[in-house]
Protein backbone atom coordinates (compact mmCIF):
# COMPACT_ATOMS: atom_id res chain seq x y z
CA UNK A 1 0.00 0.00 0.00
CA UNK A 2 1.17 3.22 -0.68
CA UNK A 3 2.06 6.21 1.73
CA UNK A 4 -1.79 7.71 0.00
CA UNK A 5 -3.43 4.33 0.88
CA UNK A 6 -3.69 3.23 -2.63
CA UNK A 7 -3.31 -0.10 -3.61
CA UNK A 8 -2.23 -1.93 -6.84
CA UNK A 9 -4.58 -4.86 -8.18
CA UNK A 10 -2.27 -6.96 -10.37
CA UNK A 11 -2.17 -6.51 -14.03
CA UNK A 12 -2.96 -10.06 -14.72
CA UNK A 13 -6.47 -9.71 -12.35
CA UNK A 14 -7.24 -6.28 -14.19
CA UNK A 15 -7.62 -8.12 -17.42
CA UNK A 16 -9.60 -11.33 -15.98
CA UNK A 17 -12.21 -8.79 -14.56
CA UNK A 18 -12.31 -5.90 -17.42
CA UNK A 19 -11.33 -3.02 -14.99
CA UNK A 20 -10.10 0.19 -16.34
CA UNK A 21 -8.91 3.11 -14.85
CA UNK A 22 -11.71 5.21 -12.81
CA UNK A 23 -13.75 1.91 -12.34
CA UNK A 24 -15.76 2.71 -8.85
CA UNK A 25 -15.16 0.31 -6.07
CA UNK A 26 -17.33 -0.02 -2.48
CA UNK A 27 -14.56 -1.21 -0.03
CA UNK A 28 -15.89 -3.90 3.42
CA UNK A 29 -13.32 -4.24 6.32
CA UNK A 30 -12.88 -7.21 8.47
CA UNK A 31 -10.05 -7.71 11.54
CA UNK A 32 -7.77 -8.82 8.80
CA UNK A 33 -9.10 -8.69 5.51
CA UNK A 34 -10.56 -6.34 2.66
CA UNK A 35 -13.17 -7.17 0.34
CA UNK A 36 -13.69 -4.50 -2.74
CA UNK A 37 -16.99 -4.83 -5.36
CA UNK A 38 -17.03 -3.16 -7.79
CA UNK A 39 -20.04 -0.54 -8.38
CA UNK A 40 -22.02 -0.13 -11.66
CA UNK A 41 -24.07 3.30 -11.48
CA UNK A 42 -27.15 1.86 -13.11
CA UNK A 43 -28.40 0.88 -9.63
CA UNK A 44 -25.80 1.58 -7.45
CA UNK A 45 -28.99 1.78 -4.00
CA UNK A 46 -29.83 -1.65 -5.51
CA UNK A 47 -26.53 -3.11 -5.82
CA UNK A 48 -25.33 -1.94 -2.17
CA UNK A 49 -28.76 -3.38 -0.50
CA UNK A 50 -28.03 -6.73 -2.49
CA UNK A 51 -24.46 -6.57 -0.57
CA UNK A 52 -25.78 -5.85 2.71
CA UNK A 53 -28.72 -8.78 2.50
CA UNK A 54 -25.51 -11.17 1.83
CA UNK A 55 -23.44 -9.43 4.47
CA UNK A 56 -26.55 -9.93 7.02
CA UNK A 57 -26.99 -13.16 5.63
CA UNK A 58 -23.31 -14.10 6.56
CA UNK A 59 -23.12 -12.80 9.88
CA UNK A 60 -26.41 -14.82 10.66
CA UNK A 61 -24.66 -18.15 9.52
CA UNK A 62 -21.82 -17.31 11.77
CA UNK A 63 -23.56 -16.88 14.42
CA UNK A 64 -22.70 -13.06 14.73
CA UNK A 65 -26.01 -10.82 15.95
CA UNK A 66 -26.38 -8.04 13.84
CA UNK A 67 -29.18 -5.80 15.46
CA UNK A 68 -29.06 -2.69 16.49
CA UNK A 69 -28.30 -2.56 19.47
CA UNK A 70 -25.41 -5.73 19.30
CA UNK A 71 -23.83 -2.82 16.61
CA UNK A 72 -23.93 0.46 18.91
CA UNK A 73 -22.43 -2.42 22.26
CA UNK A 74 -19.49 -3.36 19.80
CA UNK A 75 -19.22 0.46 18.66
CA UNK A 76 -18.71 1.41 22.23
CA UNK A 77 -16.23 -1.42 22.92
CA UNK A 78 -13.96 -0.41 20.48
CA UNK A 79 -14.08 3.67 21.23
CA UNK A 80 -13.23 2.16 24.42
CA UNK A 81 -10.30 0.26 23.20
CA UNK A 82 -9.41 3.96 21.70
Amino acid sequence: MSSKGQVVIPEQLRKALDLDSGCVFIAYGGSDAILLKRMRFSDPAAEFQKMARWGTARAKKLGIDTSPQAIVRAQHKRRAKD
